[in-house]
């Protein structure tokens, strides 16, 4: 899986917020991507995240895989994602998590109308891993923020 060919960052640049909000150094699109990688790291709160952020490590990987120049300060961080409207964050990361979906996953219309994915075959073993075991994302996103 590619993670400069994802787009994260552009699927939360149309993410709504409580008020505007035109930043200069840091965009409320580049806080949820900092927050979205961490949760995916297993790390468990927006301090655990701003801390794994601006270690050297990940802090160059987020400048060269996303073009995530600044870090924000912690206070920064969470006041950018306390802008953020959920039912729109919702909205945009479900279509997110669609586009790592193979489309030819094969979807069983039921007798009730509703459908069921009959089958998760064309899913790769490390995306079904990474969706099971946060483990697994460390191949893809160094969640460790320790120099190596």
């Amino acid at each position: 899986m590619d993670m400069k060919n994802n787009g994260i960052t552009e699927y939360f640049t149309e993410v709504e917020t409580e008020q505007g909000y035109k930043g200069y150094f840091y965009s409320v699109a580049q806080a949820l991507t900092i927050f979205i990688l961490g949760s995916l790291c297993g790390l468990k709160n927006v301090s655990q995240i701003h801390q794994w952020a601006v270690s050297a490590k990940i802090s160059e990987f987020l400048k060269e895989e996303f073009g995530i120049k600044r870090i924000p300060c912690y206070y920064w961080l969470l006041k950018l994602l306390q802008l953020v409207k959920t039912d729109s964050l919702n909205e945009y990361f479900r279509k997110w998590v669609q586009t790592m979906i193979p489309e030819d996953m094969v979807i069983e219309p039921l007798k009730d109308g509703k459908t069921r994915t009959s089958t998760i075959r064309p899913m790769t073993k490390i995306m079904f891993d990474c969706l099971l075991e946060p483990k697994y994302i460390s191949k893809i996103i160094p969640c460790g923020g320790e120099t190596q």
